[in-house]
């Protein structure tokens, strides 16, 4: 077993996508659809976890979660269907998740405006 302190994200993402794939919260039809959302972030988040530094990877997370925000705008979020809001739900949050491991800002302090962090 390894020490706490070796951990590393990498081992955390894999924990966190084996527990989505098997557990019994995601039944309903609305969870199904988030989990595939869920899942779906965490595909690419795997793929660019050793491909990047850690600043570069940072920057493409955030950069993936602006480019979401689009879709949740009024006119945009219209020509969703439910199905597809529900999984793109579930890929926002899963971003989002991600980057407040990287650091705790993400999650209490996302500028709405310009979504530039150090506002």
């Amino acid at each position: 077993m390894s020490r706490a302190k070796d951990i590393k994200l990498e081992t955390i993402i894999r924990r966190k996508i084996e527990f989505i794939k098997t557990s019994e919260m995601y039944s309903d039809e609305e969870m199904i659809n988030y989990k595939s959302g869920e899942l779906k972030a965490y595909d690419m988040i795997m793929l660019e976890i050793n491909r990047q530094d850690e600043k570069n990877f940072e920057e493409k997370l955030f950069n993936v979660f602006k480019d979401i925000q689009i879709y949740f705008e009024q006119e945009n979020k219209e020509k969703l269907s439910q199905n597809e809001l529900e999984e793109l739900v579930g890929y926002n949050n899963t971003i989002v998740y991600v980057l407040s491991l990287l650091n705790p800002i993400y999650e209490f302090k996302m500028c709405s405006d310009n979504m530039d962090l150090d506002c």
